[in-house]
């Protein structure tokens, strides 16, 4: 072979750093077939010292020409960025170099890759072809690294993948010792999906007729009656010969004396397969399985234990089936663990309410639906007979207790005589035990420390709550349905027998046996007949049956759509469709929460209960005298039928801002006066906490404000640290040379800042100190010039991340450690020296900066123009609708980087390649590596890559801005804003002593704080913020009681994501406007959304800029500037390259006919010639086919929410559209 021939494997391959360990063998090869594999390998020979050895200057010669040979071979085989980086260095420092580059990349890239392959799981109902692919995709880069798996291996890796359902093919497949490679192995899996789907799709076809080998006519055959029965066929009579069947033997049952068509046992199995085609055995082994009976009643009782089942059974409760023991269930080996139990004895009770034990437990680590987190039990001693009652808080223990009491004895005749508890503080109040003593029932408490002792109850809330594990581990319901699993669970308690009475609790009880014909499985799907139906509309809805109400005969079903919970008398259950599906829930972690102590007292437990934020600053401050109690108005609750919470809470009061404390330790009951006239606050109940409130809000953490303070606190030893640190950067970046100051020179001013990083599990990360300069002292024109300098926007953020979603992309996170100091001045910037840095001998010197620094006017401005000429040497594109979002493409191989200031996304689909960027990023600059990206700009990333969901979340910012404004404890509101409820000027203050007033409070800060979670991840309160921020000027108390509401809203809605997936890539929008809705200037509202991948990626809404005189013309408005946006996302999306059907024109729906007709060709002249000609611009952009607006009924626009307020059912339908969602709705 020629040496030009060998070289262009080198050619071929070119060097560009994700492919070294491929560069470096095929280098190897090549140089030793050129006989200089010496170069790289041994050390480098030295120069002579003596030049008259000729011996020795001709090796030394012909040893640089070995090396420029050697060299010339590695920069040709190299891309022209590594060739400018390596042309001065000698081919051992250049081998050494990559080295360090890729050496160490290669191994992680393999790591990284492994862990993916091992991890590789098909998620149930997906399909199996793209899995293998990505597999196959992993093993051939694992391959390019040099980790070759092996053919068998990487098949065994594939099927140890995939779920229960391929389990069939994999036995096939391993006993038939099947030789094929991975892409054939990829063709079979996806011809046996295809034909258990189609399997699936027929079913089980039922022939009735007469099986015979002859062709039927398509005629009715009637079934023919046994030969000698009545009414059977007629036949000629002859005379019957007796056979000997003694020695014949049964083809069916293989006892000899009878034939098979005479076999009793064959005759039987006939008329139980009643002409059923025949079902492969495998497939009827699983069906029976299934179906076993006394499995489905474990099922419909709540999972309680097979020995009451079993005793059930034996007294006549369940009839029509056989008992037969049934296999494990998994659900209850996950949500049923116990310890050993306490041994004790005691005395039972001989009558009906002899003795009550009782016990609270909670709070529960998740809230319920209706926002209860306790519960209470209340169980008879002699029957066992169980009533639980949910709670919001502990103290309304006795409220509980009084109701049960008065339930029980009208039910019995009974009273009670003796209530056992535990040592809680909600037993031991005044209250409680004044009330026992007036209607002489006897308390007894256990020891302290022992709450065994309270065994009856201790075991009753551990059996509810581990059949409520158990029930729902065993779907996929919402975990905040648990509070009707317990109801459901403590009725079916109640139903069956248990050890300690002889027969079950609710035939002591009630006096008759119990009847269980009614018990379904909980959780199961039902399809529910609707109310009102249209009549082309489907007349039932498919629910999930979740209870038994205690007012009514019926049922509590649960709508997973609209979230509702309803009764209704049946419906049609899919009981045994759910059990053949198997087991398909989740783990449920359904604990109380620890806390120190439940054994308070009453004292205790009352100042907790009054316990509130700012306790202190009331009493300090001297305008808040004690006040005379007055009666609110009650809250209007507006409730769906048989719904447990309330759906729309709309406060008719004036609330102060320490809305918690509503009433005194000792409240005056008054009678509620009704009255039409509207009340407005006294001023004792107004919203003034203190003179600098706006001021406390914004300092109410415990980061240190200037030097001093950070040297006196605790942790001024990591403040030291971190202050040393950023010095450290500003002396190895060169930021700053010190000179004489002069009587010219006007330096301007720098300070500390202190900041501590919470990661995304409210930890401190990292102490951070950064010297900031006061740029508010640099004159234009002197200082500095420009200013202006780009920051990716957050909808880019949001596509990238849902095509992330889409494609499975990775996402990583790096972060620029003194991303400022990278960029150069070109104005002379003269600064102070720093506090606590100020030598004795240089103290009369000031810095010359040489470098931007924080705080400079033009600092974001340099480093931006530094990182873009930077990044462009790596072969990175920016792109023209977004600059800082940059892109390259290299073959399959697909990266993003996007910058937000000094952080830095990267998105793509090839580990190497993104790993190879990495690494020339942090030779660039001085960077952090976060790894994958979880928390970045105050929102967190949650990723279910399985069935590549992504969630987007801002709960401990929430928190946070709860905190900050007082309202941690506040109620939990149902809607941003009430419906009805309707701001103008009016409401502003008249008089200076109102506006003094409203001074105090922090109006402009709280809209801004909401103003930046609803810009990330909130578009759910977008409307009422729209709405609020309009009289930041001068507002009132209505318009503070409307912020005040969003954030309720937040707090109970804290918990929820933006989530993008399970849907297809393409981009869809809506558009809606409400008329003249502006009481002020009769301006309409203007909305927007768009949605990619499942989510929504951008939103809008605002005021009109000009008057519309028709709902024609205000939607028309709307829709331009719709149009308008989706222009922009068309063009940012196709730069990017990787969606397709962004080349199709967006479908932009809207509400309105007459809009809609506008928008396609000018109509009526005398109805539009006043329309500014900016808005006719949508005519343009839908004739050029970048946008096609199309109808939607107005109850189906997810725009709706963006221009009005809306009713609960409407808001949360519209929410779920935009992806807005629970974790628990889509885990």
């Amino acid at each position: 072979m020629s040496s030009l021939s060998l070289r262009s494997i080198l050619e071929t391959s070119k060097l560009v750093g994700a492919n070294y360990d491929d560069w470096y063998r095929n280098l190897r090869i090549v140089l030793m077939h050129e006989k200089l594999i010496n170069i790289i390998d041994k050390p480098a020979i030295i120069a002579p010292a003596d030049t008259n050895d000729a011996e020795a200057t001709k090796t030394y010669q012909k040893y640089l020409e070995e090396c420029l040979s050697a060299k010339c071979i590695m920069l040709a085989s190299m891309s022209p960025e590594l060739q400018r980086q390596h042309e001065d260095m000698e081919p051992p420092a250049i081998i050494e170099h990559l080295k360090k580059m890729y050496g160490e990349q290669s191994r992680t890239a393999r790591y990284q890759l492994s862990k993916a392959l091992f991890r590789s799981s098909l998620a149930i109902n997906a399909q199996v072809g793209p899995h293998v692919l990505k597999m196959i995709d992993l093993i051939e880069q694992l391959e390019k690294l040099g980790c070759t798996l092996g053919k068998e291996l990487s098949q065994d890796l594939i099927l140890q993948s995939l779920p229960d359902s391929f389990s069939q093919f994999i036995v096939n497949f391993n006993m038939n010792k099947m030789s094929c490679d991975l892409h054939e192995m990829l063709n079979l899996l996806i011809d046996y999906e295809n034909q258990v789907s189609s399997e699936k799709n027929k079913g089980i076809i039922m022939v009735v007729g007469k099986t015979s080998k002859k062709k039927g006519k398509g005629k009715y055959i009637p079934k023919r009656k046994p030969l000698g029965t009545k009414g059977g066929v007629t036949k000629p009579k002859y005379k019957k010969v007796k056979t000997d069947h003694s020695d014949a033997e049964c083809f069916f049952c293989k006892e000899k004396g009878h034939w098979k068509r005479n076999c009793k046992k064959y005759l039987d199995s006939l008329k139980n397969k009643k002409q059923v085609m025949h079902v492969s055995s495998s497939f009827k082994r699983k069906r029976d399985s299934q179906l076993n009976k006394t499995y489905l009643w474990h099922c419909r009782l709540g999972h309680v234990g097979e020995k009451r089942i079993n005793k059930l059974y034996k007294e006549g409760y369940l009839d029509n089936y056989d008992y037969e023991s049934y296999k494990t269930c998994e659900s209850c080996l996950k949500g049923k663990m116990t310890k050993s139990p306490f041994i004790g004895t005691g005395e039972r009770a001989s009558e009906l309410l002899g003795l009550v034990h009782t016990d609270v437990c909670g709070p529960m680590k998740i809230q319920a639906k209706g926002g209860y987190s306790y519960f209470i039990t209340f169980t008879d001693d002699m029957s066992r007979y169980g009533f639980l009652y949910l709670m919001k808080h502990k103290s309304e223990s006795f409220e509980m207790f009084k109701r049960f009491r008065s339930e029980v004895e009208k039910q019995t005749g009974n009273s009670i005589k003796v209530l056992r508890s535990d040592r809680g503080g909600e037993y031991l109040s005044e209250n409680f035990i004044d009330y026992l003593r007036e209607n002489g029932i006897l308390s007894q408490w256990t020891p302290p420390g022992t709450p065994q002792h309270n065994g009856v109850s201790e075991r009753r809330n551990r059996t509810l709550l581990d059949m409520v594990r158990s029930m729902m581990g065993f779907t996929d319901l919402p975990v905040n349905l648990w509070g009707y699993a317990l109801e459901a669970a403590a009725y079916l308690l109640n139903k069956i027998p248990t050890k300690t009475v002889s027969t079950t609790p609710y035939e002591i009880w009630k006096g008759r046996k119990p009847n269980l014909k009614h018990i379904k499985v909980w959780g199961c799907p039902a399809y529910v007949k609707k109310l009102q139906t249209d009549k082309l509309e489907a007349r039932s809805d498919k629910c999930r049956f979740i209870g038994y109400p205690k007012e009514t005969m019926g049922y509590y079903f649960y709508h997973p759509l609209d979230h509702k919970v309803f009764v209704a008398r049946g419906g049609t259950f899919l009981e045994r469709e759910f059990l053949a599906e198997g087991s398909h829930g989740k783990e449920i972690e359904l604990d109380e929460t620890q806390e120190e102590t439940n054994e308070t007292t009453a004292a205790q437990e009352h100042e907790m209960e009054f316990e509130q934020p700012f306790f202190d600053v009331l009493k300090s401050t001297q305008r808040l005298q004690s006040p005379t109690i007055v009666a609110p108005e009650p809250a209007i609750v507006q409730e769906q039928v048989n719904e447990p919470e309330p759906a729309v809470v709309q406060e008719q009061v004036n609330e102060p801002i320490l809305e918690q404390i509503q009433q005194p330790l000792n409240p005056i009951h008054e009678p509620l006066r009704r009255s039409n006239r509207a009340h407005r606050a006294p001023d004792r109940l107004n919203l003034m906490v203190q003179d600098d409130l706006s001021n406390e809000v914004h300092h109410n953490d415990d980061d240190p404000k200037n030097y001093e303070e950070a040297m006196q606190i605790l942790d001024r030893n990591k403040w030291q640290e971190a202050m040393e640190s950023e010095i450290e950067s500003m002396k190895i970046n060169k930021v700053w040379t010190l000179v004489e100051a002069s009587k010219d020179i006007k330096p301007i001013g720098c300070k500390w800042v202190y900041k501590k990083k919470i990661g995304a599990d409210g930890k401190v990360e990292t102490y951070k100190a950064r010297l900031v300069a006061k740029g508010y002292r640099q004159k234009e024109g002197i200082d500095y010039d420009e200013t202006f300098s780009p920051v990716a926007m957050l909808k880019s953020i949001r596509i990238l991340l849902a095509i992330a979603a889409y494609y499975d992309y990775e996402i990583w996170q790096m972060d620029v450690k003194t991303a400022f100091l990278n960029g150069e001045l070109k104005e002379d910037v003269y600064m102070t020296q720093p506090e606590g840095y100020t030598s004795m001998s240089d103290h009369n010197k000031v810095c010359k900066l040489r470098r931007s620094i924080y705080g400079l006017k033009q600092a974001s401005r340099s480093w931006n123009i530094h990182f873009n000429k930077t990044i462009e040497k790596f072969d990175f594109v920016k792109c023209e609708e977004e600059p800082c979002v940059y892109k390259r493409f290299s073959g399959s191989t697909i990266i993003f980087l996007v910058l937000y200031v000094d952080d830095i996304l990267l998105i793509g689909n090839d580990i190497p390649a993104m790993q190879g960027t990495k690494v020339w990023l942090s030779e660039q600059f001085s960077m952090k590596d976060l790894g994958e990206a979880a928390y970045i700009l105050g929102i967190k990333i949650y990723r279910d890559r399985s069935k590549r969901l992504l969630g987007l979340s801002q709960s401990m910012y929430i928190d946070t801005i709860l905190k900050r404004y007082n309202m941690e404890n506040s109620k939990r509101g149902y809607l941003p804003i009430g419906t009805g409820v309707t701001l103008s000027r009016e409401d502003c203050p008249k008089t200076p002593e109102e506006r003094e007033r409203m001074n105090r409070v922090p109006y402009a800060s709280a809209v801004g704080a909401i103003m930046y979670t609803m810009t990330c991840t909130r578009p759910d309160v977008a409307y009422a913020l729209s709405v609020a921020s309009r009289y930041q000027a001068n507002p009132g108390e209505e318009h503070w009681k409307v912020v005040k509401t969003i954030l309720k809203y937040l707090r109970r809605t804290k918990d929820q994501f933006l989530i993008y997936g399970e849907s297809e890539l393409k981009l869809k929008g809506y558009t809606d406007a409400s008329f003249a809705s502006d009481k002020d200037d009769s301006k309409s509202i203007s909305g927007y959304v768009f949605t990619l991948n499942g989510g929504t990626v951008s939103w809008k809404s605002s005021k009109q800029a000009t008057v519309a005189d028709s709902t024609t013309e205000a939607e028309y408005i709307a829709a331009s500037e719709a149009a308008k946006e989706a222009v922009w996302m068309k063009k940012f999306i196709s730069e990017l390259g990787v969606v397709p059907s962004i080349e199709e024109p967006i479908p932009l729906l809207c509400d309105n006919n007459g809009a809609i007709a506008q928008a396609k060709e000018p109509r009526s002249h005398q109805k539009s010639k006043h329309v500014l000609r900016r808005y006719h611009l949508i005519r343009e952009i839908i004739e050029r086919g970048d946008v096609k607006i199309e109808k939607i009924d107005g109850k189906e626009n997810a725009a709706d929410p963006f221009t009005k307020a809306l009713g609960i059912t409407q808001f949360d339908k519209h929410k779920w559209e935009v992806g807005m969602k629970y974790m628990t709705d889509w885990l």
